[in-house]
């Protein structure tokens, strides 16, 4: 019976409706009413045969003016499907159109789950469909892996022999779906035939070079890990063979597996998988964002080797097209170990001197994590005795992170902690005062002061002070010659560097855009520096322009942003460019243990 949210006409006005008129009155309904009493309702007259429900909702067509709409009446079609009496042909083409109208949206075939409930409805369905699949493929093949798995919860062992049957079919395209069904089926446990399908891809995969049907093979052979334990070791030779022969969808599908079913995967399969995805292409955002999650839930679980081996692995492999920032969730999951997994890498990369592993911390400390990143050395990770060691390590932060000032002389600070040498104080001391605290004075100043007041050490605190007061004097000096004319260009030279350097700033700014894909999709918006408001058109669903203004406020009392220069940016660009760039591209002679060649 109708609900009392159904209007009293509604059954009478439903009759009544031509096809289009139907559809737009079944839209509003499910606006205003009880969606089961509109689904009770829909179904009770389709089956008295009363209306057509199955050619109404074939006709319905996604416009550009009808927005959430066609989804919304989809959506009705779904909840009312499983209970409806109709040819099954005929369903198929009504699913299939529905598919298709959906385009690339994301939801397009979640239809096909309320099919598979309407084929196991009743057993000449699923039977019916799979002998339309093989008469007309190229029409129905979309539609063969739910039918066979609505079949397989009828009568297993008939659609089972079908789908080994399938799988070694001429027709590609029935191929693949029977390959993906074989490891769907609702198979019994403690039988034979977990055992036998898996026979059946391991004789299919010496043969079969389609990449998607490989990808296929793969995540029916993943699906049978939680049958038998006996079967895991063929299980990840098939997939480790599948993945050495097929490309980029066989990857992508061992990346959905790592990232969104690593609860299912023994540890020898993760091992095979992770292996084969340092190969991944760098374009393929959604493989990487699969990686990222995989790699995320090994931090949790304290992975901590097979975390960095990988990483490592995937940095250097992809030569710079691939960076850490890729894996933003990985980054912060090691950020939040920071005394553990992330003092490790840091210290490990930097040693290593490998551009692609000492660019991958910044590109940690770079994200929004705070404003000053405190990082400590693991020293696990080196040889306190090796001098030189010690040195290049203190270089390589600098060299890598000297736009975080605050990270690298942490960096050295904790080295300092854990050397005993005079001579290696002296030099990671001079370390910190140039060209750190020349070029951050007062960043890099007040981080010493701190430490100098919170340590009990005394040959650190001894240290820190030195390189504080080298600063001091450093200041003292230049301000004996601020009376000098000849240091001090005309403001004419002064005026044309900064129109210069102003420039130079546009034009980067410019190519940034240009290469910026959140920019080639958004609106530009420019403030005059005299202006006190924004103004924007937004643009409704209707055409409408609507005209809005937003307010530019002052800061508040306190507040403050601040941009930290680098001192020798202004006085010596090209010096200051090329110290760093040494810092960054020497490399370590790790036989050689003598104290260090210093300065």
């Amino acid at each position: 019976m109708t609900s009392d949210l159904i209007p009293e006409d509604f059954e009478e006005r439903v009759l009544k409706a031509s096809k289009k008129e139907l559809q737009e009155l079944i839209s509003k309904a499910s606006l205003s009413c009880n969606s089961d009493s509109l689904t009770e309702v829909l179904i009770r007259l389709h089956n008295e045969n009363q209306i057509d429900i199955i050619t109404v909702f074939s006709e319905i067509r996604q416009e550009p003016s009808s927005g959430a709409h066609f989804f919304q009446k989809r959506r009705i079609f779904e909840a009312i499907l499983p209970n409806l009496n109709a040819d099954i042909a005929k369903v198929m083409d009504c699913v299939l159109h529905l598919i298709e109208e959906a385009g690339e949206d994301l939801s397009a075939n979640v239809v096909l789950q309320p099919f598979a409930d309407y084929c196991s409805a009743n057993p000449s369905r699923p039977s019916r469909g799979l002998e339309l699949v093989e008469e007309s493929p190229e029409l129905y093949v979309p539609l063969i892996l739910p039918i066979l798995i609505a079949g397989s919860q009828l009568e297993f062992t008939f659609y089972f022999d079908s789908t080994l049957r399938l799988i070694n079919c001429e027709n590609i395209e029935i191929r693949k779906s029977a390959v993906l069904a074989l490891g769907r089926l609702q198979y019994q446990d403690n039988t034979d035939f977990p055992d036998i399908a898996l026979g059946s891809l391991e004789i299919l995969l010496e043969k079969e070079t389609d990449d998607i049907t490989l990808a296929n093979l793969i995540d029916s052979a993943a699906r049978f890990y939680k049958y038998e334990v006996p079967l895991q070791p063929r299980i990840n030779q098939a997939i480790d063979t599948a993945l050495l022969k097929g490309g980029d969808f066989a990857l992508n599908t061992a990346s959905n597996l790592f990232g969104l079913r690593n609860e299912e995967l023994p540890e020898n399969a993760i091992n095979i998988i992770l292996k084969h995805l340092q190969n991944v292409n760098p374009y393929h955002k959604l493989s990487l964002d699969n990686i990222d999650y995989g790699i995320a839930s090994l931090v949790e679980k304290d992975g901590q080797n097979k975390t960095i081996e990988f990483l490592e692995q995937i940095l250097l492999k992809s030569k710079g097209e691939i960076s850490l920032s890729t894996f933003d969730s990985t980054c912060y999951k090691i950020l939040e170990n920071k005394e553990n997994i992330f003092s490790r890498i840091v210290t490990k990369w930097l040693l290593s001197g490998k551009s692609q592993l000492c660019k991958a911390i910044f590109d940690i400390v770079s994200l929004p994590y705070g404003d000053d990143l405190i990082i400590s050395i693991d020293p696990s990770e080196i040889d306190i005795s090796n001098y030189n060691e010690i040195y290049f390590l203190a270089r390589k932060a600098i060299g890598y992170l000297f736009f975080k000032p605050i990270s690298a002389a942490s960096i050295i600070v904790s080295l300092i902690k854990v050397v005993s040498e005079d001579e290696i104080f002296q030099a990671l001391s001079e370390l910190l005062f140039d060209p750190l605290l020349i070029n951050y004075p007062g960043q890099v100043r007040n981080y010493l002061d701190q430490q100098i007041q919170t340590t009990i050490s005394s040959p650190l605190k001894e240290a820190l002070q030195a390189a504080v007061n080298s600063l001091e004097s450093y200041v003292a000096d230049l301000n004996t010659v601020s009376t000098i004319p000849e240091i001090h260009p005309p403001q004419r030279n002064i005026d044309a560097y900064n129109l210069r350097f102003q420039k130079q700033c546009s034009e980067y700014m410019t190519q940034a855009e240009k290469s910026s894909a959140l920019f080639s999709i958004l609106p530009k918006s420019l403030l005059l520096y005299y202006g006190n408001k924004s103004i924007d058109y937004v643009y409704a669903y209707n055409s409408e322009v609507k005209r809005v203004e937003t307010p530019l406020k002052k800061l508040g009392d306190g507040e403050k942003i601040s941009i930290s220069i680098p001192s020798l940016t202004l006085i010596d660009p090209l010096g200051l460019d090329y110290m760093l760039r040494m810092f960054q591209v020497e490399q370590l002679n790790k036989n050689e243990t003598d104290k260090p060649r210093l300065g």
